[in-house]
Parts: C-alpha cells; structure tokens; sequence
C-alpha cells in the first residue's frame, strides 16, 4: 500500500513510479521498492533520473511507465490507500494491520508473532 509521507520530497514521484512499475510488471515492483529504501540518498538527490534509470534497470519501458505514472489510475489508487490508512488511524510509516489490529511503526517478528497466535487462538474458541 502507498502512504507517501508529505515531508519526504521524493515520497510521491517514487509511490506513483512504483505503481506504474507494478502496472507494468508486478514481479517486478518488490525489487524497485527495494531499490527506493536502499538508495534513498539517490532518489533525492537525482530525482526523476533514478526513478526512470531503475524502472530502465528492471528492463521494462520507461516511456510507459512515466505516463502510467502520471495517469488518474495511479492517482486514484495511491488516493484509496492513503484514505484506507487514515482509516485505520495510520499517520506514518511502517503500518500494519493484522486481521483487524492496527500496528503503528517499527516491531520485531515476535510481535508479529504473538499478535497472530492470539487471533488464532480467539478463532479456536469459537
């Protein structure tokens, strides 16, 4: 899901050029994402140039990809998402949500973990 953060500059270029990737070739979005986090002292210091020289790096058409990513498609669905988190009271980033319980930053696996065996166990009892 998309929630670019207002603060980051190239927080909203990246989430519609990830959308366009997955437009695209949704194999290939986790690696453009990942290539966003990694290098993200190159996303703001190159911008648009990164963007486009990692969707040309991932082999897929960079033309395309820059309309798609303008398009009311892409604007619509990075809209829904950043609706559904404000729903769910997310204000930031990393947000999860774990059949019904919202979970608000950063958490080792173990919360992950526990948060979902007692979902189960409640299921169990039923």
């Amino acid at each position: 899901k998309d929630m670019p953060m207002p603060f980051h500059p190239r927080a909203m270029p990246a989430a519609r050029m990830f959308e366009a990737v997955a437009m695209q070739d949704a194999s290939k979005a986790p690696a453009f994402y990942d290539a966003m986090y990694d290098h993200q002292e190159r996303l703001i210091a190159e911008g648009d140039h990164y963007l486009e020289e990692t969707v040309r790096t991932l082999g897929l058409d960079v033309n395309r990809a820059r309309r798609d990513a303008a398009s009311d498609a892409v604007t619509a669905r990075i809209a829904a998402d950043v609706a559904e988190a404000q729903r769910f009271g997310f204000s930031g980033t990393p947000g999860f949500l774990v059949n019904g319980v919202a979970l608000e930053g950063a958490y080792p696996i173990e919360t992950f973990a526990r948060i979902i065996d007692l979902q189960l166990g409640a299921i169990r009892r039923r």
